[in-house]
């Protein structure tokens, strides 16, 4: 995985995902948003890859930063175009956090025994408690 930190956008896939919204045509970012989410929650998938979790966590990033009090660190690398509200996919968006946090999930195992593996979960903690709050 192509990172820099251990934050929401601090690496290539999360950037470029941002970037892609920004592209997008403004009546598809929800779609693309949702669809990111549900991709990752989905009961069928048995495992998640790295670049796919990244985006769940910048996609659940976005969904949070909606939120009363949404100001989140390391935003600089958000899209840039304006989001619809994405308030409908709080639940969603936790789902599959928690999945990107599990067993089955390549994210964890990369940060397995780094410096960055206990900052990361409880950063990815954090977002699931403002998600479910």
């Amino acid at each position: 995985m192509s990172t820099w930190g251990f934050g929401f956008f601090e690496n290539d896939r999360a950037v470029n995902f941002c970037r892609f919204l920004d592209g997008a045509e403004p009546h598809e970012r929800f779609a693309i948003i949702h669809g990111t989410l549900l991709n990752a929650g989905d009961r069928s998938v048995d495992y998640i890859e790295a670049e796919d979790g990244e985006e769940v966590i910048a996609a659940s990033a976005l969904v949070a930063s909606q939120l009363p009090d949404g100001t989140l660190p390391d935003f600089h690398f958000a899209p840039g175009e304006p989001l619809p509200s994405l308030g409908p996919l709080r639940a969603l968006a936790a789902q599959a956090l928690v999945k990107v946090l599990g067993e089955d999930s390549e994210l964890p195992e990369l940060y397995a025994g780094t410096d960055n593996e206990e900052p990361w979960r409880i950063l990815i903690g954090q977002l699931i408690d403002k998600l479910t709050a």
